[in-house]
């Protein structure tokens, strides 16, 4: 996965993916309109890997001021941005967060949930399930597989996309254990 889609999915997703790879979408589940700010979500964030504390990445979670129904993280180490885009799909929280490579924007879809303000959890797309699903030819997709890697990423109508998921919400997300990623207190 080349670096330059792996820094704009690490503000606030890179710990999701797994060792083997990771699913995308080519469109997000919402655009700017029709996404739905999720306001609890403001604010500054520390995302920490408890094997490698050292590694840990503090994001800023703010507003668009040219599109206010779009959040935008900032990686403050790293000083790069990425758009999310939030979708409510049955009783279920959906980003899709913005990454680019070669020119091309690709959207990581995750399911989220907040947890007393202060920490949220984060599951990926599974990518077994969707592997298995542009196989089958239930979405069309591409599946890239390099060296240990396999990235699938699904090239489906927002809307088509959405109703998969809808369809498939108990299978459609990781059963991994999830990120978890704490709110930082303002002094």
């Amino acid at each position: 996965m080349p670096a330059r889609l792996r820094m704009p999915l690490a503000l606030l997703a890179i710990l999701l993916l797994s060792v083997v790879g990771c699913t995308y979408s080519t469109q997000p589940l919402s655009d700017a309109k029709s996404s739905m700010p999720d306001l609890r979500l403001l604010g500054t964030w520390e995302i920490a890997d408890p094997d490698k504390p050292a590694d840990k990445k503090i994001v800023v979670v703010d507003r668009r001021q040219d599109e206010p129904n779009v959040l935008r993280l900032f990686d403050i180490k790293e000083k790069k941005t990425a758009d999310v885009f939030l979708t409510k799909i049955g009783n279920r929280y959906v980003a899709s967060i913005a990454g680019e490579e070669n020119g091309t924007t690709r959207f990581l879809i995750c399911r989220y949930e907040l947890k007393d303000e202060s920490s949220l959890s984060l599951w990926g797309l599974d990518k077994e399930f969707f592997t298995t699903a542009v196989n089958d030819k239930r979405l069309k997709g591409v599946i890239k597989s390099e060296q240990f890697f396999t990235d699938v990423t699904i090239d489906e109508t927002p809307e088509k996309l959405f109703k998969f998921i809808e369809e498939h919400a108990a299978k459609g997300f990781s059963h991994e254990e999830p990120l978890v990623i704490k709110r930082m207190r303002s002094n």
